[in-house]
């Protein structure tokens, strides 16, 4: 996994704080569970195969050393010659280095600072001769750079960047000295491919303001040069989305939509000699492949790729099998070469390489097992080189000639992805080395030749991702160095819950064989599961035992110990990569299982006990991909389903498809859906706005349409609800004019229903929505909450559920800015809470109590994630640089105990205060799973949509903000790895930038 890229979106945090509990020092200790010592060499290239750049006789990467953080490294492919080239940020910030590509007398690349502005950077492979290249986008605000490529010596970039202007995207290139840079031109997108013919530079471009889709461009380096070369498909934003440019005999070559399918184009960069290519056989070809949209296959003049053959009388398809086209015969048509997987079933030839003339690839005769093949571009000479799986899954990728032999990147389940060889023979397809002995992968990865060897990056215990080379034998296939001997890889512990006298949590460790761990609170006694099961879903409790499902989709049942582990006999939940686990919960007697399928939009909800004559397909025809808010209310889960037509209804079932039914329809709102259910009294409550869009209401439920209705007219915040003392509590606005949205609580009766204080005196508000956290934490007899009295900002108050008993406990944040805290539990009426994600902080409920947590062993610690308490422990994970996001425990049953206290009261100060120009600001990016992002320089509360493309144009996520202004986490994870453009909208102005996802 990817170290963690730390960013202070708003604060530089000053904490000036001399604790001294004579019981609370020294109280947590991190368990560091992945101890895997990654400085994971790499070149990452958005538009590009992913190799290392050779220069002057060594090759360039980005890596993490453990001590400069990831910064510019060369090698010469020995221990002694692998070294630092720069430290481009000083001490453990990145540089975050992305694109090294080579170009006349220099190698260039991009450079991420920490405040996520990008530069370009200019090197001769000395520290002294790196530096970035002068003037480009001078005074620019926050320049994002996607793409860049060398023509000719002259290296391109291209790059969006946003200024109170507006947003621009630009081509530029340097100077003769190539130590300035040049604008080319503006555009109306950023390309997602480029490719060199005759010295010009084509690549695709979409076109984002004016309704042109993705289409050819080209430029010869001056600005009336740089424009379409043609509007192929000019049905409005639909585009022919050029691909897999390729540079052939001074022409170029490429794949194109003009509305009638995707078919084989040649172009010299006019409109006039832009034509699809003969084509009797009405031959469509795939844009599907491993790499991308990367350049066909040539041997001698001659294309190949994986094409379709369209019978228009019979409507009949070979589906996707190998063809070519002879582009030195002008009298040529695309032919198939072989129908592999004979009728409409496609083999889907891919990583189709030219080795001394014959063509390697991958390709299923049946279908679906993919297997090695070789062709020499006829029927009779394409054939099975040998069948090397084993077991059910198989993944061929990075293919590379190394002194024509094939060497290539394989995965199957007995091996994992190792490094294999073929000559084309079967006797001569083997293993080089299992580089990660068994199942586990070293995943060979940034292939790239080097003086009659390959160099790549690989990763083999505990030296974790590191440098390698091999010349295709196994003795000569050896890590060149551990570059990082220091700081170790993130386990990224959560998901804490009770086993037995243990704790039961998932974690990442390469080197285990499974993600469950169990803890007793020391080092010795945190052990990972000794059965092979990994989950991605968070444990279910029923009835006292822990449930999961496994990436699979079966189900087991855990108490954390190997012989207490077992399969439960029934089928896989999950059949198919197009389908998803969304929810997976509990009622008081069965599981639940919420499935959706993304490629036809349906939902299935499944329930079981663990049995197989237990397991009932309760619905099969849900449309709802958004959270289902199941809650338990005995033997009864309630959940919502939203539906296009009626919008958001309530549903409830008793594990039978005969119990599963809407309770009643109330027709809230798509956008605005029926959410928050919550169980108290063994009764339902939930926000929900009305059909005509009045709201929302604070409903409850007995199960019935009858007992189905808004509770008392109030509208509320859609903010969870919280308990403490046996009642409810909420923020409300009994719309009377006389108070705003203040807290509220009942014991379930109107009678009993209540104003609890008009924090903010008269009609403003007292609730303030202030970052991603909620903001009600139940407690036992005390709620604690945060709530904007007019002059604090959204700080910390206490309550018993009465006035007197509802007291401002504490200014965190003066000055009027709210306390941005992103987690917090209430234990015994105790609080701990997280701000701005770095600081642990904790409270007695009093103003002197209330203080960041004490403890060396917290020193040089953040990004403080999944607090959870359990008996007298506190659990979270928490980053620090030497080893990564790990597991922290600490004996919290006597922090509060002593509260002599000499405290000088923190103080947190702006390091830059608001930007008088906008800015859209993001991150991490790389993103993983959560992308993070704010508009700095405009109002807080700012409405906005954010939406993402494919850099094709196509819109892959919409989500609307009210909040523009703060810190936002999108989910990305069900996005491809690639490069995303981001749009940020609020009606008066649009922002864009770019991220990538891993």
């Amino acid at each position: 996994m990817s170290k963690i890229y730390k960013s202070y979106y708003y604060f530089l945090l000053s904490l000036i704080v001399a604790f001294s509990y004579s019981v609370n020092a020294q109280n947590f200790k991190m368990i560091d569970i992945n101890k895997v010592a990654n400085s994971s060499p790499q070149n990452f290239q958005y538009s590009t195969n992913n190799t290392f750049v050779v220069y002057k006789g060594s090759f360039y990467f980005s890596a993490d050393d453990g001590v400069h953080g990831k910064e510019l490294f060369k090698s010469d492919g020995t221990s002694a010659g692998t070294q630092l080239v720069k430290d481009i940020e000083p001490g453990t910030t990145s540089s975050n280095i992305t694109d090294i590509i080579s170009s006349g007398s220099y190698f260039y690349f991009f450079v991420i600072d920490p405040n996520y502005r990008q530069t370009v950077w200019v090197s001769d492979g000395t520290a002294a001769g790196t530096n970035p290249v002068s003037n480009i986008a001078p005074g620019y605000g926050s320049p994002f750079f996607v793409v860049s490529t060398d023509v000719n010596g002259t290296p391109y970039f291209f790059y969006i960047y946003s200024d109170a202007s507006g947003n621009h995207m630009e081509l530029w290139k340097t100077d003769a000295t190539g130590l300035a840079g040049v604008k080319v031109a503006a555009l109306n997108g950023i390309p997602s491919q480029t490719a060199v013919v005759n010295g010009k530079l084509f690549f695709d471009c979409p076109d984002y303001f004016t309704g042109v889709g993705d289409e050819l461009y080209v430029s010869d380096g001056t600005p009336a040069g740089t424009h379409i070369v043609e509007d192929i498909n000019p049905n409005p934003y639909a585009g022919s989305n050029p691909a897999h440019l390729t540079s052939l005999n001074g022409s170029l070559y490429f794949t194109a939509d003009d509305g009638t399918g995707n078919a084989l184009w040649v172009s010299d960069g006019s409109g006039g000699g832009t034509h699809r290519v003969p084509n009797v056989n009405n031959i469509m070809i795939s844009t599907i492949s491993t790499y991308g949209n990367n350049p066909f296959a040539i041997v001698n003049s001659t294309l190949y790729f994986a094409g379709s053959l369209f019978d228009n009388n019979t409507s009949t398809s070979t589906g996707y099998e190998l063809c070519s086209y002879d582009a030195s015969n002008p009298s040529a048509n695309i032919i198939l070469v072989k129908d592999i997987a004979a009728g409409a079933t496609t083999s889907s030839p891919d990583n189709i390489t030219n080795i001394s003339g014959n063509l390697f690839f991958s390709a299923a005769a049946n279908g679906t097992d993919i297997q090695l093949w070789k062709s020499d571009g006829t029927a009779a000479g394409t054939v099975l080189v040998q069948n090397i799986n084993q077991g059910l899954k198989h993944f061929y990728y990075d293919f590379h000639n190394l002194n024509g032999t094939l060497i290539f990147s394989y995965q199957n389940d007995s091996l994992g992805g190792e490094l294999w060889k073929s000559d084309g023979t079967p006797e001569g397809t083997s293993l080089v080395r299992d580089i990660s002995p068994g199942p586990v992968s070293s995943s060979p990865y940034y292939l790239t030749n080097y003086n009659g060897t390959l160099v790549f990056v690989a990763t083999a215990g505990i030296a974790g991702t590191e440098l390698w080379r091999t010349d295709g034998t196994n003795a000569g296939t050896y890590m060149i160095k551990d570059i990082n001997t220091t700081s170790t890889d993130n386990s990224g512990p959560g998901g804490f819950v009770q086993a037995g006298k243990k704790v039961m949590f998932t974690a990442y460790d390469p080197l285990a064989q499974s993600n469950i761990y169990t803890t007793d609170g020391t080092v010795a006694g945190t052990k990972a599961l000794e059965s092979p099961v990994r989950t991605g879903y968070p444990f279910v409790t029923l009835k006292k035992e822990q449930y999961l499902i496994d990436f699979n989709g079966n189900l087991w049942k855990t108490n954390g110990t190997k012989a207490g582990t077992k399969q439960l006999p029934l089928p896989s939940f999950v059949k198919s990569d197009s389908i998803f686990i969304l929810n997976f919960f509990v009622s008081d007697n069965a599981i639940y299982v919420y499935l959706f399928n993304f490629y036809t939009s349906v939902g299935q909800l499944w329930s079981t006990d663990g049995t197989p004559a237990g397991t009932y397909l309760l619905k099969s025809d849900f449309n709802s991909y958004f959270n289902l808010y199941p809650t338990a209310v005995g033997r009864t889960v309630y959940f919502t389903n939203v539906n296009s037509n009626s919008g958001s209804e309530l549903w409830k079932s008793d594990g039978t498809p005969a119990g599963t039914v809407l309770v009643k329809t109330i027709g809230s709102y798509n956008y605005n859906p029926l959410a928050n259910l919550y169980n108290y009294k063994g009764k339902l409550y939930f926000n929900a706005y009305t059909s005509s869009g009045a709201g929302p209401f604070l409903w409850t439920s007995d199960g019935t349409a009858a007992g189905t209705n808004v509770f008392n007219g109030f509208t509320v915040p859609q903010q969870p609800f919280a308990q403490a003392g046996g009642k409810l509590f909420f923020f409300a606005d009994d719309n009377s004019g006389l108070y705003g949205t203040e807290l509220y609580c009942t014991d379930g009766t109107q009678s009993g229903t209540y104003l609890v204080k008009d924090i903010n005196p008269g009609p403003a508000p007292g609730y303030s929505i202030y970052g991603p956290f909620k903001p009600l934490i139940s407690g036992d007899k005390i709620l604690y909450f945060f709530a904007d009295d007019g002059i604090t900002g959204a700080e910390l108050w206490k309550t018993d559920g009465t006035a007197a008993g509802t007291i401002f406990v504490k200014d965190i944040q003066p000055g009027g800015n709210p306390a941005y805290v992103t987690e917090a539990v209430n234990t015994h009426d105790r609080l701990f809470f997280v701000l701005f994600h770095d600081v642990l902080w904790q409270s007695d409920g009093s103003g002197p109590g209330t203080n960041p947590v004490a403890d060396a062993n917290l020193s040089g610690a953040s990004n403080y994630m999944n607090l959870a308490v359990n008996g007298d422990n506190l659990y979270f994970s928490a980053y620090t640089y030497a080893a990564g996001q790990e597991l922290y425990i600490g004996n919290i049953r006597f922090a509060f105990q002593d509260n002599n206290l000499t405290t000088t009261p923190a103080t947190l100060s702006s390091a830059v205060g608001e930007m008088p120009a906008v800015h859209l600001k993001l991150g991490p990016d790389p993103a993983e799973n959560i992308l993070q992002l704010y508009v700095e320089g405009i109002k807080k509360t700012t409405s906005a949509t954010v939406s993402i493309f494919s850099l094709s144009g196509a819109l892959m996520k919409t989500v609307r903000s009210n909040d523009i202004g703060r810190l936002q986490q999108l989910d990305v994870s069900s996005l491809a790895r690639g490069v995303y453009i981001i749009k940020v909208d609020d009606g008066s102005k649009v922002l864009f930038s770019r991220f990538v996802k891993l």
